[in-house]
């Protein structure tokens, strides 16, 4: 929803959710207002509460203001503003929110690790004590490196998915494509004709298998982060 105010120059965008319509209309604004046109310069708010206190700033009236007549809407106006505005929801829909609270996220993390090490007590029951004391301080060592690592990825991404448009753009979803082509591709290619002598994966030392993985992914990696670069920094 654009809200507008011609007279005084203030248009304000309620973006709920990021949609690749309001680009192509700020883009048009810009070509027939200017893009310093208060249209073009439009802010973009997500949040239903900091669009009303940011409409409400934009339309603090002036001491000119006050002294003007109060305009009163049409009897038709007022129902029909109401009922379009209670059809936005209350709150806006957040992505994966059962890993919004920390300690969801470190019980989420802790799990695989947590189920292997019970799958290894039930089977060393019989020596247990034997067991744990060869072991124990290896099996603590694992479930704090795992488990904090699957936190620290589980961070990432609540921090990054809500900020992700819900529609990817064209160029990404042709990279994803591109790339999911490419690592399949090769895999097989690599893997049922062998073009490099590797020995066919059941012989390969650790530097042969560093080949392979960056030939199967890290090569479309380092074209998705070259293309982030340059969008990022240089367009």
């Amino acid at each position: 929803m654009l809200c507008t105010n011609v007279q005084r120059k203030i248009a304000i965008w309620y973006e709920p959710y990021p949609d690749p319509q309001v680009d192509a209309d700020i883009r048009q604004y810009s070509q027939h207002f200017g893009p310093d046109s208060f249209y073009a310069q439009a802010p973009r708010i997500r949040s239903w509460e900091e669009f009303k206190k940011k409409l409400a700033l934009l339309e603090a009236p002036s001491q000119k203001d006050m002294q003007q007549p109060k305009l009163k809407p049409s009897p038709e106006i007022g129902p029909a503003l109401s009922t379009f505005i209670n059809s936005f929801p209350e709150s806006q829909t957040t992505r994966l929110p059962h890993i919004q609270r920390p300690l969801l996220r470190l019980a989420y993390a802790g799990l695989p690790m947590t189920a292997l090490i019970l799958f290894a007590f039930w089977n060393h029951r019989a020596e247990f004590d034997a067991w744990l004391d060869d072991v124990g301080s290896e099996i603590l060592l694992y479930f704090v490196i795992v488990t904090g690592l699957l936190y620290g990825l589980l961070s990432v991404i609540n921090a990054l998915v809500n900020n992700i448009d819900a529609i990817p753009s064209k160029d990404l979803r042709v990279y994803l494509f591109l790339s999911t082509f490419w690592s399949v591709t090769s895999f097989i290619v690599l893997w049922l004709f062998d073009p490099f002598d590797y020995g066919r994966f059941r012989y390969m030392d650790s530097s042969e298998i560093s080949q392979i993985l960056f030939i199967v992914l890290g090569f479309p990696l380092l074209i998705g982060l070259a293309l982030l670069c340059y969008k990022k920094f240089v367009v």
